[in-house]
């Protein structure tokens, strides 16, 4: 079943209107019509089913039905990766958002110091939309940055985990809500690790193969929500 992205707040009618690019991929690429179901979700985890009720050329009504299935995993995971080049960082985002991680925190690190720039977050942000709506979840992963003290900070409030060669091979358990922290094709430096490990972070090895830190990314979070 088809799913759509709708503003926050628009699940509490009875009826919402779908209007500019949802309107064209749904009406004139997928080719739905009038009395097709479809999905209706506000990217905070609420989902209800709706029906297709008018199409016209720029704009359709759809009339909202009961509660649906919400497609969430049951433990959240928050990905917090060092800046990576903005084409290979859009892929994470697209890829993260589909296994199921409620989060995408970048950051900068003595070996991968880039920035992005607040129209590179809202381009991430849209992948990120698209991809829930290819998935079928009902949230719409956070994206944004932060400074090495917020991630330090952010590491000491939640059971987190970096990726870490030499670490246990083991995924984390326990936790319902965790924190895995990924560093750059280089590696975090001794330092930062130690400094992670002060707030509490364990450290996690995937394996002997060295990987992109966004396929490492991408990796340790689907073990992390099937562990």
């Amino acid at each position: 079943m088809v799913t759509v992205v709708v503003a926050a707040g628009a699940l509490a009618g009875e009826r919402i209107e779908i209007e500019g690019d949802e309107h064209r991929h749904l009406f004139r690429a997928l080719r739905l019509s009038v009395g097709d179901r479809l999905r209706v979700v506000d990217g905070r985890g609420g989902a209800r089913f709706g029906r297709v009720e008018t199409v016209e050329r720029r704009r359709a009504g759809v009339v909202l039905e009961g509660s649906a299935p919400d497609g969430e995993p049951a433990r959240r995971v928050e990905l917090a990766i060092a800046a990576i080049r903005p084409e290979r960082a859009a892929w994470a985002v697209e890829k993260a958002t589909e296994v199921g991680v409620v989060a995408i925190h970048w950051f900068g690190s003595e070996r991968a110091p880039r920035r992005y720039g607040e129209r590179q977050l809202e381009r991430f942000r849209r992948v990120a939309v698209s991809a829930v709506s290819q998935c079928a979840r009902s949230v719409v992963p956070a994206v944004g940055t932060l400074s090495w003290e917020a991630l330090l900070e952010l590491a000491g409030s939640l059971p987190s985990t970096v990726l870490d060669p030499a670490g246990d091979r083991r995924p984390p358990g326990g936790a319902e809500h965790l924190l895995l922290i990924v560093g750059p094709e280089g590696g975090l430096t001794s330092a930062e690790v130690a400094a992670l490990a002060a707030r509490g972070a364990t450290r996690w090895g995937l394996g002997p193969t060295i990987v992109r830190a966004e396929t490492a990314a991408i990796v340790a979070s689907a073990l992390a929500l099937c562990g």
